[in-house]
């Protein structure tokens, strides 16, 4: 029983009731659920209670318990035939019981999203083809997330076993990569193929921005494949007496200090790093941190920006010669190419509690597989109002993407890059 107890309500008794399978349930709200189960298997095509494989024994989707992930990796790789799939446990979103599996079971351990690339619900399976290089990225951002955000990021692999050592300085901890075969370094200028849901996948334009420019992924080509869940019906419908795979392939170790270590690790900032860091902590480094003369990857160059966007098939390359041409408007400045495919327009310089300087475009925007990213540097929380008035678009931490600029109002989007550069000139007047 509920009082009023001045301006709150309290609890004064209370009895528990026994529910379970024979209790019945509301009528209409069971009708109801049924009639939305058929529209979903109408256009799924499946049949929720159908059994497709039996499993021995409870599998988990916690960090400590691979069984779910490692399932899931699994028919990820296979639907899409590459080299290796990730995903995080925070996208596994149930364990999976001993006994017959039905299809709902499954999708209960997939989320179904949002219809990404097409109208169709679902996340979709995206197939990326990456450099080496950019695969030992991948691995590295992985971890940082997992190791500065939780349990709920930690990385699941399917095609190899990847070592890391985290007493080495962030984002330097990869030893090494066992693919499927034996054990391999990546070869930096070989290329790799890797399955990734489109949710994990978005991240992946702002790797560079969210690590300032320690990292760096760009896809040769990503590819929609399968939406995730039928990756999973498929995978499990193959094999039907379903194994439980219980190895874990992320494997900790504190051997191989400066095995494979690159730069990062080598620079003093890198060893002060080492020694202030701590496994799940990370360091503080900046994007313009040399040795040698080698810079980090995302910064200015001297390559050509006409060369760079005559590259781009149209209809595409108009749409990124009219950004340039609003942005070249807007910031007062000439477009710089900073690393191999982002078009930025001025710089500015901020500064970590460590004392170092990084740099980093004002604004600018990179020509990506299906979308236009534009970094909107600052974050949109000022911005509401002006997204709300935009078109059709999606938003990162400081990422907008598009499809094309018919999508969008032009106007309102030079009101959105005018506001984000007066606002870095106002925080920044040094350097912008």
């Amino acid at each position: 029983m509920l009082v009023r107890d001045g301006e709150r309500w309290a609890v004064e008794s209370y009895r528990l009731h026994r529910v379970d399978d024979p209790s019945p349930g509301d009528v209409g709200v069971i009708a109801y659920v049924e009639l939305l189960q058929q529209q979903v298997e109408a256009q799924l095509g499946v049949a929720f209670d159908e059994v497709v494989a039996q499993v021995r024994e409870p599998m988990g989707r916690a960090a400590a318990d691979p069984s779910v992930g490692n399932l899931v990796t699994d028919a990820f790789r296979e639907a899409a035939g590459t080299d290796m799939a990730f995903t995080g446990t925070g996208t596994l979103r149930s364990d999976i019981a001993a006994g017959p599996l039905q299809l709902s079971d499954l999708f209960l351990v997939t989320p179904l999203g949002i219809g990404t690339t097409d109208d169709r619900p679902g996340y979709a399976l995206m197939k990326l083809t990456v450099t080496g290089s950019d695969l030992k990225d991948l691995c590295e951002f992985l971890l940082v997330g997992y190791q500065l955000r939780g349990d709920g990021y930690y990385p699941r692999v399917s095609g190899g076993r990847v070592h890391y050592n985290p007493w080495r300085v962030p984002p330097d901890r990869v030893v090494d990569v066992e693919l499927e075969g034996g054990m391999a370094q990546l070869d930096d200028d070989a290329t790799y193929t890797v399955a990734l849901s489109s949710y994990v996948a978005s991240f992946i334009p702002e790797v560079a921005s969210l690590t300032k420019g320690l990292l760096d992924v760009q896809p040769v080509a990503i590819e929609p494949e399968l939406k995730t869940y039928e990756a999973l019906v498929a995978y499990v419908r193959a094999h039907p007496d379903l194994p439980v795979d219980t190895d874990e392939r992320l494997i900790e170790t504190h051997a191989g200090l400066f095995r494979n270590a690159t730069w990062k690790q080598w620079t003093p900032v890198g060893l002060l790093g080492l020694l202030v860091s701590r496994p799940g902590g990370s360091s503080d480094d900046a994007s313009n941190t040399r040795r040698g003369g080698e810079m980090a990857k995302t910064a200015p160059t001297d390559a050509s920006v006409e060369d760079h966007l005559a590259a781009i098939a149209e209809p595409r390359q108009s749409d990124c010669r009219a950004v340039a041409q609003l942005m070249t408007e807007v910031t007062g400045e000439e477009p710089v190419m900073w690393g191999p495919s982002i078009v930025g327009f001025g710089a500015y310089d901020y500064t970590y509690a460590s004392g170092r300087i990084g740099s980093w475009p004002a604004t600018g925007f990179a020509n990506r597989k299906g979308t236009i990213t534009l970094y909107i540097m600052g974050g949109f929380e000022p911005f509401q109002e002006l997204l709300g008035r935009l078109g059709k678009h999606k938003a990162g931490k400081s990422c907008l993407y598009i499809r094309k600029l018919s999508d969008i109002d032009v106007d309102v989007l030079r009101e959105l890059v005018t506001g984000s550069v007066a606002r870095l000139r106002e925080s920044y007047p040094e350097s912008v």
